[in-house]
């Protein structure tokens, strides 16, 4: 069968989307990440359907060997390396908290990993965090917010707060483990911070969604144009972008 340019532009059309008027009684698109060459997800999940089921996790322990409370800020968003503007960052082995108090320590727990390697990655990689694991050996650090800010150096945003002791099940004796879902997402724009209480070791879990990695698009679009080129025809494809050109400069 051959094929124009234009029955292959429309086949993909097809492949990235679907009509809902049956499900919604109207004609619409629905957009569900399939096909989106910007996304990476992971493994056969290609779409937001099934981002919650990701093999993607990273696990991390912050030790508080302090006799207070110390705020650490998990992700420093555009602000990362300035300890002037966001002190308390993260970091593998000891570090002060926000306000510049000792007693810290992080480490990663996935093995031949660091958090530095994992902020790197964060760095050029923005991603959603859509669930997060605190198991601690102190029941009073579920009590604990997590704190989302939104980084804007031209007015101040909104800061949301996830009570992750809202989740816990009250019928459960593990009450020193909480699972809870969350919409975080870990980009340029985006500050979290989380209180360490006294004398404490808590492990966190970050189960990761999708990705938008744009390294990933070069290689994606070139595999999709090799791809048609090789269906219509490598001459059929040069011939069709001189006549289009040519149509545009005679319009001009």
């Amino acid at each position: 069968m051959n094929y124009s340019l234009r029955d292959l532009e429309a086949e993909a059309h097809g492949l990235s989307s679907f009509n809902g008027e049956e499900a919604y009684g109207q004609d619409i698109e629905i957009y569900t990440g399939q096909d989106d060459d910007m996304l990476e997800f992971g493994g056969s999940i290609e779409n937001f359907a099934g981002e919650r089921t990701l093999n993607k996790q990273f696990v991390f322990t912050l030790a508080n060997s302090a006799s207070a409370t110390r705020t650490a800020v998990l992700w420093a968003g555009y602000l990362k390396g300035n300890s002037t503007l966001a002190p308390g960052q993260m970091a593998d082995g000891a570090f002060n908290d926000t306000g510049g108090n000792a007693g810290l320590t992080g480490s990663s727990g996935v093995s031949g990993k660091t958090i530095a390697e994992l902020f790197a990655y964060l760095e050029h990689t923005p991603s959603r965090v859509v669930q997060m694991k605190i198991s601690s050996d102190k029941q009073s650090q579920i009590e604990n917010d997590l704190t989302i800010e939104k980084l804007n150096p031209f007015r101040q945003e909104q800061t949301d707060y996830v009570r992750s002791k809202d989740y816990q099940d009250q019928q459960s004796f593990q009450d020193k483990i909480i699972i809870f879902p969350t919409n975080v997402q870990l980009d340029n724009y985006t500050k979290l911070s989380y209180p360490c209480v006294a004398s404490s070791s808590t492990s966190i879990t970050w189960y990761f969604g999708a990705s938008v990695n744009v390294s990933k698009v070069l290689e994606r679009r070139a595999q999709k144009a090799q791809r048609n080129i090789q269906l219509v025809g490598a001459d059929r494809v040069i011939k069709g972008s001189i006549a289009q050109q040519r149509a545009l400069g005679a319009g001009a």
